[in-house]
């Protein structure tokens, strides 16, 4: 065809008179397939003098005239495809991953008309899958990668097979699905197959089979992988293969670090230095200085480890290189702790006000550095925390309490931080003079090689002496009081119950309480308490409560003596815990802790709910008057099990007798309920009753599991399961509350709760106020009576809260005094 002849365009104005000529010429010949081939000219000369806005503008003024143009000639679908994929390339280029998923959608649906595999096809299907990839979307990313792969398959593309391989790989690898992502690094050298042409896809592969080794804790393996990487690197006549070389040499060097051999760890990072310096690899270096940087710490040369980090700042900041910047800060800030608390948290707010602003996707890095990053990360929010509370700093803690819950669930689910404003730490005014000192004096017009001033010569220099003093005689500072805190004591101001926001921080070495109220100053209380202890009493009180006839008491008054009681004088006045749990403390509703003083449960004297944060989701908004329940139940306990697999097992999960009886009292008492019972309990019909309902009540299996978001899910009545990953995808902006009456978590061991804290959210992102849930598998029977009080409360206008506790105590009352019946459900969310 005309349009895919190579004119030449060097001089590109000359291009454009006669193309703008050609186009007159066939306007008025009313042309319009010639009209489109001169306005896709137009924008492909554009494209190529990087005058992208005019580019897009004539290549959208030609799809525009195409789609006018009733015929299915291959010359025109073709053309249409150029426009599309150089549409979508030019948003790619500019980080307009919306655009470019539309143009990338409507390329792959043209070109699933054609018969033959096109390439256009397949590169699409693979931008697509990675702009999924990097917002989190593992799921999709995986289809639309298999996809590809399928068509560069029949195109016999063997380069674009292994970088579809390579990518596939990294997806699992975000997953923790190791196994797979081994699979998917061992698929790239079979594709390849030993062809010199394919070496630096092979050389890849083999890296990251030897990241994946590292992550695995299995360095002897890792460092093997690593060697046959460099072999083959170094066969590779670019020049610029040393850069790849220079990585994998630093990443052995990170291995021996992991394994205690600092001599050879500090070598390998010297020779990976020499090759660097072949090029200018500034990525490298900076990789390189701070591997040396924490060599220096390890042995406690904290001078040495201040030269590196700060070699590896000069270089990271001129590059933009955000991430790493990011990851320096962290290091000098962690350097710091211990001696110099105050210039410590100053780098630590630094660092994190450019995580919450810059949001840089992490996966453009190499394996071994996302994992280093991410670490890195998520220990910052928790230390700096630690340390603000150590120096009674109430007001900046609880807002970095807030934001450690939030970057929790980045961690988790990988797609949270951008979905959300952004939020910084204010920083006193003695350290923003910190900050800018050490800008002056160990970073402007430096570069790696220049002499680094000493941390004993700056924390000499007179402007930084008065800094830190005047920080140290700071203690609180009430105008540092952050707008999110102002937030949260005017909404508890505003809710029916006097409340308090209970705020755990769990510790490698104590547990740190912080009490939020309506007015006042924070409270807040260190507890002489370690991770272990805490997590050794939360599991055998989990076991204890799954055993109707276990032994609860001694141990939830252990925890109530560690949560409760060190602020019990501050709660005299307080009716509602509004709790925000940490760590292993997910796993026990805060209902369950008993007052041995008093000999009562906590539901007994407080009523309460959990949050995920206290930014998420509207703690005020009040539900709408009349109950419209949807209910969905899996009753069919006659039938065969619906069997899932959850890792490597075969879990059965049966129809639930009493959930038939739960739904039929919602039938009864609520008029306007509506019932999807076993096969009619599906996501079609669940989407086409949710219009009018305010209530979404599931009475099936719910299992969420310790580091597998993509594994958690809820049961439908067909055999079919809504993941935690779907959950983020449905919209519920009507509904007051979600309830889960059999869902359970933790199946076999806990963690960390990060998958009770994920399902929360994921619930209160689709706009529903709030979930009832059950943190453990309960008696169908207790459910079902449970429930029925619960509604029967709501129904009287009862707060959710206050109806899920006065159902619980009457339960006690009525003799089901055992907390197994009734202790596991919790509300997350609006408790109102």
């Amino acid at each position: 065809p005309r349009w895919d002849r190579s004119p030449l365009e060097a001089d590109y104005e000359q291009a454009l008179n006669s193309y703008w000529q050609a186009l007159q010429q066939h306007r008025t010949q009313s042309n319009e397939i010639e009209e489109s081939i001169d306005l896709f000219y137009l924008g492909r000369v554009y494209h190529r003098q990087g005058r992208y806005r005019s580019a897009i503008l004539y290549y959208r003024r030609a799809l525009s005239r195409l789609n006018f143009i009733a015929t299915s000639d291959d010359s025109v679908l073709s053309l249409k495809s150029r426009l599309l994929e150089n549409l979508a390339f030019i948003y790619l280029e500019f980080d307009n991953n919306p655009q470019a998923e539309t143009i990338l959608q409507a390329l792959i649906e043209l070109h699933q008309t054609y018969e033959t595999a096109s390439e256009t096809h397949g590169r699409a299907l693979l931008h697509l899958a990675l702009i999924n990839s990097e917002r989190g979307e593992f799921t999709r990313a995986i289809e639309g990668l298999d996809d590809a792969f399928w068509v560069f398959l029949q195109r016999r593309d063997r380069g674009r097979q292994a970088l579809v391989s390579l990518n596939l790989g990294q997806v699992y690898v975000q997953l923790g699905q190791y196994k797979n992502a081994q699979n998917a690094f061992q698929a790239v050298l079979q594709v390849v197959d030993g062809d010199a042409y394919y070496l630096d896809y092979a050389s890849s592969a083999l890296g990251n089979l030897g990241a994946l080794r590292f992550l695995q804790g299995q360095y002897s393996q890792a460092l093997a992988f690593y060697r046959q990487a460099i072999a083959l690197q170094e066969q590779d006549p670019d020049p610029r293969s040393v850069v790849r070389v220079s990585s994998l040499l630093s990443e052995m060097a990170y291995v021996h670090r992991q394994q205690n051999n600092p001599d050879l760890s500090l070598a390998l990072f010297q020779e990976a230095l020499q090759v660097a310096n072949q090029l200018e690899t500034r990525d490298e270096k900076i990789d390189i200085y701070n591997g040396i940087g924490l060599l220096h710490r390890d042995s406690n040369q904290i001078q040495g480890a201040w030269e590196n980090h700060s070699r590896a700042v000069r270089i990271a900041i001129p590059a933009q290189n955000h991430l790493q910047t990011i990851t320096t800060q962290l290091y000098t800030a962690e350097l710091l702790e211990a001696e110099h608390p105050e210039l410590s948290v100053a780098f630590y707010k630094q660092a994190i006000n450019n995580i919450e602003t810059i949001r840089s996707n992490i996966r453009s890095l190499p394996l071994e550095t996302q994992k280093r990053y991410t670490d890195t990360v998520s220990a910052s929010y928790r230390d700096l925390a630690a340390l603000l509370l150590k120096q009674e700093r109430v007001f900046e803690a609880q807002q970095v309490l807030d934001l450690l819950k939030i970057q929790e669930l980045e961690s988790y689910l990988q797609n949270v931080r951008d979905e959300r404003p952004q939020e910084t730490l204010a920083y006193l005014p003695a350290e923003q003079v910190l900050l800018e000192q050490y800008q002056a004096l160990l970073l402007n017009q430096l570069t790696e090689t220049d002499p680094v001033l000493s941390l004993k010569a700056f924390l000499a220099d007179p402007v930084v002496v008065e800094a830190l003093g005047t920080l140290q005689r700071a203690g609180q500072d009430n105008s540092l009081q952050p707008e999110s805190l102002k937030k949260l004591q005017h909404t508890l101001q505003e809710l029916p119950h006097n409340s308090a926001v209970l705020y755990p921080l769990v510790l490698e070495d104590r547990l740190e309480l912080l009490l939020v109220t309506a007015a006042g100053i924070p409270q807040h209380r260190s507890v002489p308490v370690n991770k272990a202890q805490l997590k050794a009493a939360v599991s055998n009180l989990r076991h204890e409560l799954e055993d109707p006839a276990g032994s609860v008491k001694p141990i939830a008054s252990e925890l109530y003596d560690w949560l409760i009681r060190p602020l019990k004088s501050e709660l005299t006045d307080i009716e509602n815990m509004i709790y925000i749990p940490d760590s292993v403390l997910h796993y026990v509703p805060l209902s369950v802790l008993y007052d041995n003083h008093t000999h009562q449960w906590l539901v007994e004297q407080y009523s309460s709910h959990n949050l995920t944060a206290s930014s998420v989701g509207n703690l005020s908004d009040a539900p709408q008057p009349q109950l419209k329940v949807l209910a969905g139940a899996f009753t069919d306990a006659q039938t065969e099990p619906f069997n899932q697999q959850i890792g490597e097992r075969t879990v059965p999960f049966y129809g639930l007798t009493y959930a038939k009886q739960e739904v039929d009292f919602l039938q009864r008492t609520l008029p306007e309920t509506v019932v999807l019972e076993d096969t009619h309990f599906t996501r079609n019909n669940l989407q086409i009753h949710l219009q009018e309902q305010n209530i979404l009540h599931l009475a099936t299996h719910a299992a969420f599991f310790p580091g597998r978001p993509e594994a958690s899910f809820i049961l439908l009545g067909d055999g079919d399961v809504m993941t935690m990953d779907e959950l983020r995808h449905w919209s519920l902006p009507g509904v007051d509350l979600v309830v889960l009456s059999a869902c359970q978590t933790a199946i076999g061991h806990i963690e960390d709760g990060l998958e009770i804290l994920g399902m929360g959210f994921q619930l209160q992102r689709t706009e529903a106020a709030a979930t009832l849930a059950s943190f453990w598998k309960v008696d169908d029977r207790s459910a079902a009576w449970l429930m029925q009080v619960f509604y029967t409360n709501l129904n009287q206008g009862m707060t959710k809260t206050e109806a899920l506790r006065q159902a619980q105590v009457t339960l006690i009352e009525q003799g089901r005094s055992e907390p197994s019946h009734w202790a596991p459900f919790v509300i997350i969310g609006n408790g109102l």
